[in-house]
Parts: C-alpha cells; structure tokens; sequence
C-alpha cells in the first residue's frame, strides 16, 4: 500500500498534525477502525472550521480545492484498505471450506 499524504502547501498547522495522526492510523500494520472514523470525523470539523474562519478569500478557493483532492485520496486509500480486507475474508473462507472438504 502507497503512503498516504494528506498535506498540501496551504494545510495549516493544526490540520497538519491531524492529518498525520490519520496517516499514521492508516499504515499501521493493525488498523483501528473507530480510531481513523474518530480521526476523520476531527478532519472534517477541523476542515470545516478553518473555511468559516479563513481570511484570505484569494487563497480560501485554492485551499477548499487541494482539500477535495486530500479527500479524494483518503477515499481511494480506504477504499483500497477495504478490497484488501474483503479478499483476505474471501480467502479464509476459501480455506475454510477446503479442509471441511478435506475432513469431511
């Protein structure tokens, strides 16, 4: 799995942190699912906070935009995290079935 990078150049500090917590949650060998939905949920309000409170209108566009595509990355690495999950099953089912077969 590709390192996931969520931070762009206009990412303010706070969100920067928080996004590495999310990457770290996201490449660790053992993902905890409450903990990165918790971390995404921080993400979003965070995210959310910073457009109502952004004072510079040139550069709010060019932030909300390099956001969408923060967020389009952390939707293509989950979503891959989650086909990996669903072929791992497929195979212990597999597994499964085979030494029932084996046994029975």
């Amino acid at each position: 799995m590709i390192k996931l990078n969520l931070t762009t150049e206009l990412t303010p500090e706070s969100l920067q942190n928080l996004n590495a917590d999310i990457e770290a949650a996201l490449n660790s060998d053992e993902i905890d699912d409450k903990r990165v939905l918790q971390l995404i949920v921080e993400r979003d309000a965070l995210i959310q906070k910073l457009i109502e409170e952004w004072s510079d209108e040139s550069s709010l566009k060019a932030f909300a935009e390099q956001e969408i595509a923060s967020n389009t990355l952390l939707l293509e690495h989950t979503q891959a995290l989650r086909k990996e999950v669903e072929n791992s099953l497929g195979k212990l089912v597999r597994g499964r079935k085979a030494i029932k077969q084996y046994h029975g």
